[in-house]
């Protein structure tokens, strides 16, 4: 059995405490990190406690999925946003929804057909529904991001990201694509 996250999400109505914790970490540990010629990325987990920094990086590209689920619960838009290196971004939230971004899990084989995906745009709170595979394609099952990646994905939001969640796992679960496995 393989590690892959298969569900991201951004929480919604977080306070104002626990905002400026994440950014009181983020300076700390931007201190002692070696000088980037890129912007920093950092990734937070909301644990009982707190948020709790899980990793610090330079990174001289916005993460596409990142960029994706903050534009959806905060209304930011990371990837229009010119960052110097060093300098944090000035952007200002003009929403707080929660948001939840399911990959469509794969198994191996070749696509063929994709079910249920018009009835999906239309469920509540459902805001995307990208498809990569296709019919013909040869599909591995998922081991890695990149496999992950291969079916496609659904985002979702509600008032809270336990709603958002909920709607992208029930989003998820309503599309099928079939595979016919391959002989060998």
């Amino acid at each position: 059995m393989y590690r892959v996250v298969m569900t991201r999400s951004a929480p919604s109505q977080l306070g104002g405490a626990h905002y400026m914790q994440m950014l009181d970490y983020a300076r700390a540990a931007a201190r002692v990190m070696p000088p980037a010629d890129a912007p920093l990325a950092f990734s937070f987990i909301l644990a009982p406690q707190g948020p709790v920094l899980t990793w610090a990086d330079a990174h001289p590209e916005v993460n596409p999925g990142d960029a994706l689920l903050l534009r959806h619960a905060l209304g930011i838009d990371l990837q229009a946003a010119a960052v110097e290196a060093g300098t944090p971004p000035r952007l200002m939230a003009t929403r707080d929804l929660g948001v939840a971004l399911a990959y469509l899990p794969t198994h191996g084989g070749i696509v063929t057909g994709i079910d249920a995906i018009e009835p999906v745009r239309a469920m509540p709170g459902v805001v995307e529904v990208t498809i990569f595979a296709q019919p013909g394609d040869t599909l591995g099952h998922v081991i890695d991001t990149a496999s992950r990646n291969a079916g496609g994905y659904v985002l979702a939001v509600g008032a809270t990201v336990r709603i958002a969640l909920a709607r992208a796992a029930a989003a998820r679960d309503a599309i099928e694509i079939h595979v016919e496995s391959v002989q060998r």
